[in-house]
């Protein structure tokens, strides 16, 4: 990118602009899949031939949003990659797929690949010397060899994320090249084309030999690597600031040009030689691949007044780059002005720069304005992470902007000022597809083939295309609960496979679209599932239950999403849909260093300033990273919501809470802490067992039982909702000593657990205890009797036989209260007398 010093005019911190956010994010209990395995159900796709390409966006409102959301990666002085030249090839790699990673992971879908620096590769280049920032020494290549644009492009595919080669077309020398350039350097095979420019070596743009190497090396490139983009940045003629603003030695050129006829000025001259590329490339590039999107990152201001009141550097007069009419001619596919100015300066603040851009394109191609996102590095504090999300709003909200680009990927390997959490939480919460490139001359992809298996323990879905190479991404929509969601999958991949276990809620529909590398989307193919949802019907079975409105007017709280909440073992592998989260180490740290040195970490007490923190691995979509959370704190990671509610360190268990970001509303998607139990998640479920539990009562002097039992009901809820956070009571029904059966929790929502015990998929009873000493246990008459009635209905409801139901102490150990019922269960006694009332013709 540019020199620093050309960014910016002196700021002003006033308030130019008001703009509107807009928001588009315990060991496993499933067995993982093998060879063996067979579905219970397989359900092949039908045609959904009515929701063509044109339609889906006016009838689905669950349509993905569409935006461009990409970020450079420089390898000019090594900032972005690699870190530094001479790594071994397994260390690049291994560099490049952390950045890949984290691309992914934040919901980009593109970057921007620097290949030529100067007049260099990072690639087998037939026509170039390797760069000295990939090895240490130009013309020397990686060892064991490989070739790092082709690595690059595949694992970018991999994750879903474009790849768009980046070209410098006339810098053939920088100062931070600390190599001795190689014989078959351009400066040496050709020293004509090649000038001294201060630090700096540059192409003469005004020789058409010039022109047409820098044509042969790009399009080689086109020719033989799957990319998906070229991009130019801002360079065209050198920076006047390079030397001392001396005027750039084209003499010789500029004196053929005079002999071959040309009667235009020295600088339009100079202006028509870099248009002459610009326009012979774009047409070029298509005739080879018509797929492969041309764009441009030029200076964020065309001329000083334009638009009014603009000013600073002249990117037309001294770079002779006329960008104004790139983009009016229609010669670009995508344009990136680099308006790395602030919201609310005085002289050409963003929102005034990016409208009088997207004012110029006549053509309607692609308006993805460059941010300054490294800005967010420097110590100066004058660009806050918000600035950086303000400016992806405010884009957002013109019309004809559809997306944004980031410069570069340093800030987000280095998560600066926290923006990986504020971006994630916020504008990028939610996947987002490349917009549509209509003018492409493409085939729209062919309607894709969906099957559906069910395999109890978990789901999969499998795509199929007759034409595969022609996918870049699936759009997998899904209805859930009523609610849609939608996950974008890359086109490498054939089938995917969300876990949960059997309590896990199936889909009721899926539409599965195929989309290509233009963004063009084909038509659905469609699921749709015969199951229903479970409803609450048995207070309509003659089981008389005091109803939850009866004895508590505390409303539940919280949210329904398409969640979890669980405790995990240290090192255990928790399985959520296609997450996969390991918790790999559990840190209790001191405030006070000095105390932290004299004292055993058992040691620390209630009240002790000290902080716990769990670093954790996550996976999804081949996609791997390692972070780190404190108690209490919450990340959206490639479409989850992850929050670490606590942390046990003499169990060694965390408890998570995980929800799909497409699930919550965009509220409760964007928090970056826990919260109250107003933020709890109602997790969803299907019923596959009955779990009995018995809890102690508190003793009262009220003078009936009705009364006890609901004041102890109502305490209940007010003590597990404040000191454990929950949203709700933890039951789903409660029995007292006379046999009177309340209403807990709503059984569409799993129930809580403070263990090992997973309550999902569990319809949990308790019955109240009122012995007076600790653990003191004994079940009335009255209350085997509402046992009995309570869980034979349960049982017809839900399909279930007398093999599904549990003590909860024989499902978690740590549970030692429930002794009595797990006797009665484990001896068959239970058993027997609830086979005996499902005997009964009404039980």
């Amino acid at each position: 990118m540019f020199k620093i010093e050309f960014l910016f005019a002196t700021t002003v911190s006033v308030t130019v602009l008001i703009f509107s956010l807009f928001l588009f994010g315990c060991q496993s209990s499933e067995r993982a899949m093998d060879v063996d395995s067979r579905p219970v159900s397989s359900v092949h796709s039908t045609t959904a031939d009515k929701y063509d390409t044109g339609s889906v966006k006016n009838r689905f409102q669950h349509t993905p949003m569409r935006e461009f959301r990409a970020a450079w990666v420089a390898t000019v002085g090594n900032i972005d990659w690699p870190s530094e030249p001479g790594l071994t090839v397994e260390q690049q790699k291994n560099e490049m797929i952390d950045l890949l990673n984290r691309a992914a992971s934040l919901h980009l879908n593109a970057i921007i690949f620097q290949v030529r620096p100067a007049a260099d590769a990072l690639y087998h280049s037939p026509y170039e010397p390797w760069s000295s920032f990939l090895t240490g020494k130009m013309g020397q290549g990686p060892l064991p060899e490989y070739d790092p644009l082709e690595f690059t492009i595949r694992e970018a595919h991999k994750r879903g994320l474009q790849l768009h080669a980046w070209f410098n077309p006339y810098r053939a020398g920088h100062p931070m090249i600390k190599s001795d350039y190689s014989p078959d350097h351009i400066s040496h095979t050709h020293p004509g084309f090649v000038h001294q420019y201060g630090e700096f070596l540059w192409l003469d743009p005004g020789l058409p030999e010039v022109r047409q190497h820098t044509m042969n090396v790009i399009l080689d490139v086109v020719k033989r690597y799957d990319i998906d983009g070229v991009h130019f940045d801002d360079y065209f003629y050198p920076y006047p600031s390079y030397a001392d603003n001396a005027d750039f030695p084209d003499s010789l050129a500029w004196q053929k040009a005079l002999d071959a006829g040309s009667t235009l000025t020295r600088d339009d001259w100079r202006r028509e030689n870099v248009n002459l590329l610009i326009k012979e490339l774009s047409h070029k590039i298509k005739e080879l691949k018509p797929h492969v999107v041309f764009g441009i990152s030029p200076f964020g201001v065309w001329r000083p007044g334009h638009p009014s009141n603009t000013t600073g550097f002249d990117a037309f007069k001294e770079l002779y780059a006329d960008a104004k009419r790139w983009l009016n001619e229609g010669w670009v596919d995508y344009f990136t002005p680099q308006i790395y100015y602030q919201i609310g300066q005085v002289s050409q603040p963003f929102p005034m720069m990016l409208n009088w851009w997207a004012e110029q394109n006549i053509h309607d191609r692609h308006i993805w304005p460059g941010l300054y996102t490294s800005r967010l590095r420097s110590s100066d504090n004058t660009w806050p992470t918000e600035e950086i999300i303000g400016q992806i709003y405010t884009a957002r909200a013109f019309p004809g902007v559809t997306g944004s680009v980031h410069f570069s990927m340093k800030p987000f390997l280095e998560n600066s000022a926290g923006i990986n959490r504020t971006l994630a939480a916020g504008p990028y919460a939610l996947p987002s597809l490349i917009p549509s490139t209509q003018w492409l001359d493409v085939e729209t992809p062919s309607k894709p083939d969906l099957t559906f298996y069910d395999y109890r323990d978990f789901w999969r879905a499998t795509f199929d295309s007759a034409f595969p190479n022609d996918v870049s991404w699936w759009v997998l929509r899904s209805k859930i609960n009523e609610k849609w969601e939608t996950d974008i999958y890359p086109g490498m991949v054939s089938d995917v496979t969300f876990y949960g276990g059997e309590s896990m809620i199936r889909p009721d529909t899926l539409y599965l679209s195929a989309i290509n590398r233009a963004g063009i989307e084909s038509v659905m193919s469609e699921f749709i599932s015969k199951q229903e949802r479970q409803v609450n019907n048995l207070m309509d079975r003659n089981v008389i239950i005091i109803r939850r409105s009866e004895w508590s007017e505390q409303n539940p709280r919280g949210y329904e999403a398409n969640a979890i909440r669980i405790h995990v073992g240290n090192r255990d592998t928790l399985r959520f849909r296609d997450l996969t989260l390991i918790p790999v180490q559990m840190i209790k740290m001191m405030a006070f260093p000095d105390r932290l040195l004299k004292i055993d970490l058992g040691e620390v007490q209630d009240g002790d300033n000290y902080s716990e923190s769990l670093s954790i691995q996550l996976h999804k979509n081949g996609v791997v990273e390692k972070r780190s959370l404190q108690t209490g704190q919450s990340i959206n990671w490639y479409g989850y919501h992850i929050t670490l509610l606590s942390i046990d360190f003499g169990q060694q268990l965390a408890q998570f809470e995980l929800a799909t970001t497409g699930s919550l509303p965009v509220n409760r998607a964007a928090l970056l802490e826990a919260g109250g139990p107003e933020n709890r998640l109602r997790v969803s479920h299907k019923v596959n067992q009955i779990v009995l539990h018995t809890t102690q009562a508190i003793n009262r002097d009220d003078s009936t039982h009705q009364a006890n039992s609901v004041n102890y009901l109502n305490e209940l809820l007010e003590r597990e909702t404040t000191t454990n956070n929950w949203w709700d009571l933890p039951y789903h029904f409660y029995i007292d000593k006379q046999g009177d059966i309340y209403e807990g929790r709503n059984r569409l929502y799993s129930g809580e657990a403070m263990g090992h015990f997973d309550p999902r998929g569990s319809i949990i009873i308790s019955l109240i205890e009122t012995g007076l000493d600790e653990f003191q246990e004994g079940i009335t008459e009255a209350q085997l009797k509402a046992l009995t009635t309570l869980t034979s209905k349960l049982i017809r409801e839900y399909d279930l036989t007398t093999n599904d139901i549990y003590s909860l102490s024989a499902l978690d150990n740590g549970i030692e209260n429930d002794q009595i019922l797990r006797h009665l269960i484990e001896n068959g006694s239970l058993q027997q007398m609830i086979i005996q009332k499902l005997s009964e013709v009404d039980p």
